[in-house]
């Protein structure tokens, strides 16, 4: 059972509209926006769309791109093509909730601990996971109607 923490993030870059950098820290978003965005080949900074929190984030961030691989613009990099901010906050909202591995972090207010134990990982058929991603797709559009101001149909 995996107890590290970290954050599931979807970065955007003014200079390459359209592409999202969907990517996991166990450090702060913050800090990894700054160490992508001060690169002399980067002509404009990084910022944050979304960030999830959530235990084993390395396994959650590979669910979501294989969740979202026919939006993936390069096998070899981690950018992902969407129309706009809400539609790369849906799709990974939506991915992630799907993942095997997630597991969200909460913070009871004890001190300032996190004291969530994850609970432990549920193996899914293939079967299962094909319907969840059936699902998913549906609940994208859902979430993106929401967000756009309409509502879901």
């Amino acid at each position: 059972m995996a107890t590290e923490y970290g954050f599931v993030y979807v970065l955007a870059n003014p200079a390459m509209p359209g592409l999202y950098k969907i990517g996991f820290t166990t450090q702060s978003v913050q800090v990894r926006i700054s160490e992508l965005s001060r690169g002399t080949s980067v002509p404009a900074a990084f910022y944050k769309v979304l960030d999830i929190t959530t235990y084993n984030p390395a396994a959650v961030e590979r669910d979501v791109h294989l969740f979202l691989r026919n939006s993936r613009s390069n096998a070899r990099r981690e950018f992902f093509q969407f129309t706009s901010d809400t539609e790369a906050a849906a799709s990974v909202l939506v991915a992630a909730g799907q993942s095997r591995f997630y597991q969200p972090v909460t913070d009871n207010r004890a001190g300032d601990a996190l004291h969530a134990i994850p609970e432990p990982v549920v193996q899914m058929t293939y079967e299962e996971i094909e319907r969840r991603k059936t699902e998913g797709k549906v609940a994208i559009k859902s979430l993106m109607a929401i967000l756009d101001g309409g509502s879901a149909q």
